[in-house]
């Protein structure tokens, strides 16, 4: 039996939260919910939240029951907002809540629970008003939005917030008459299990909107498992391609700059303007098989894009080009590299598109060259593929050319290849990847140092094979006026 159209709900928290797996498992089992869970890590926190929320709001796909988004943690009031705390032990890194809900949760076109089980209930403002509320982005929108906000901790009588939201959940399916319930209905029942003096309550957004309905699922209608998550997710704007496949790589380690984190700053850009599915960052292990494992994940993720689609690869890392073609590799020690020169033949020969946005040294050698073709950048390389071998189009955005050094850090090609397309996207500019190179040459290729340097490599464009026919748009999320 084919899985049924879904909602999604994110469970988010850290290492010292209690066990959040009963609520998964009734939201599951009572409501049909694919529950998520996230364990935020030690780095990266905000970043990681923001892609996993954006990737979860791609797969819920109910028109009964609202996405939730669960929040595990601590808040504070800091210059007059509602700020989280994304938090592990000593190891604190605020978020803007406000921010977070504006440009993931207003302007979406389908209903929200927002769940804040935070250690200090969140700090009210003048009329009763609560900071989380503000400045709503779509003031218009029919869809619901309300916020619980659980109890302080110390006020629950010592159970977690989670546990009596979960003890509840599965009551009131089983007593009440019918398969749907009224979240107010809902609140007054966990209500009844905390201590007078403490208090939980749904804050609307839109206080003109009805309240949220959360309805229960017979196990015959159910048709749900614990990974269904893993399911493909389908890009809901991916311009003219069934799918397109956003997969960023790095290694685990490497040396000089954090290349991960530069990574997620264009990530962060796709996700936001585009709504392309941005995959995990692949992280190539410095060991002996490094090579293996990433000509394996390109397999996978080629398979999964299929030949109606487009695969866009971000790579940011160490790289060299040898007898043996181009070498990439995140640290000194590297025992063993991955030659990229065989990779980019899987990725010349898929069925699918293929774009590769390359922020390394001699970031060029990677494409297909010719003397007699954009001789001012090409020379013979990367021979492996003819030109009747390719089934797509196969463009590259290189940081730099076959033998050119570039810089990490500040003047790093990664971060001005965000910032350009972002800077795009705002503009509604039609955005293909030869443009985007223009874009960028034409903000920085003429920004010099005090001694007279070009501050920034000069990115160079290539498509293989060579054809008239003009390469697609990458189309922008469609918003409301």
């Amino acid at each position: 039996m084919e899985p049924r159209l879904t909602p999604t709900a994110l469970i988010v928290s850290w290492a010292d939260s209690p066990p959040l797996e009963p609520l998964r498992s009734v939201l599951r089992e009572q409501f049909g919910y694919n529950a998520i869970p996230l364990q935020l890590p030690e780095h990266n926190r905000e970043q990681v939240l923001k892609r996993s929320l954006s990737n979860a709001l791609i797969t819920h796909s109910s028109m009964i029951n609202p996405f939730i988004l669960y929040l595990y943690g601590d808040s504070l009031k800091r210059q007059g907002q509602s700020r989280l705390l994304l938090k592990n032990g000593d190891n604190s890194v605020f978020m803007d809540w406000l921010k977070l809900r504006q440009e993931y949760i207003d302007k979406l076109g389908f209903n929200i629970l927002v769940i804040l089980d935070c250690n200090h209930k969140v700090v009210q403002t003048m009329m009763d008003r609560y900071p989380i509320l503000e400045d709503d982005m779509d003031p218009q929108s029919n869809s619901i939005v309300q916020v619980l906000v659980a109890p302080e901790f110390s006020k629950q009588n010592g159970t977690p917030f989670a546990h009596v939201l979960t003890d509840t959940l599965r009551e009131v399916t089983m007593s009440s008459s019918s398969a749907t319930i009224d979240i107010r209905d809902f609140v007054a029942e966990i209500q009844r299990r905390l201590e007078p003096s403490s208090s939980t309550e749904p804050f609307s957004l839109r206080s003109t909107r009805e309240n949220l309905m959360l309805t229960a699922f017979s196990h015959e209608e159910q048709v749900i498992s614990d990974d269904i998550w893993h399911y493909p997710r389908i890009s809901r704007n991916a311009s003219n391609y069934v799918r397109v496949s956003v997969l960023p790589i790095t290694w685990a380690k490497v040396d000089g700059w954090d290349a991960e984190s530069e990574l997620t700053e264009l990530t962060d850009v796709f996700e936001h303007h585009f709504d392309f599915t941005v995959e995990r960052v692949v992280k190539i292990p410095n060991t002996s098989n490094a090579h293996s494992y990433l000509q394996r994940r390109i397999n996978e993720q080629i398979k999964w894009v299929g030949p109606k689609g487009l695969l866009i690869v971000l790579y940011n890392g160490h790289a060299k080009r040898t007898n043996g073609g181009m070498i990439l590799f995140g640290t000194s020690n590297d025992v063993q590299g991955v030659n990229w020169t065989q990779i980019t033949h899987t990725l010349n020969i898929a069925d699918c598109d293929v774009v590769h946005v390359l922020d390394c040294c001699d970031a060029l050698s990677a494409t297909k060259g010719s003397e007699t073709v954009q001789s001012e950048i090409a020379r013979e390389a990367n021979l492996q593929t003819g030109d009747s071998e390719y089934h797509g189009k196969n463009e590259t955005l290189a940081a730099g050319a076959r033998e050119e050094r570039v810089p990490a850090g500040k003047a790093s090609s990664m971060k001005v290849f965000a910032e350009v397309l972002n800077e795009m996207a705002v503009k509604n500019i039609k955005i293909t990847i030869h443009s985007w190179q223009q874009w960028i040459v034409a903000k920085v290729g003429r920004v010099q140092t005090q001694n007279g340097d070009l501050r920034y490599a000069e990115p160079h464009y290539k498509m293989n094979p060579l054809r008239r026919d003009p390469s697609p748009a990458l189309r922008l999320k469609t918003r409301d006026i």
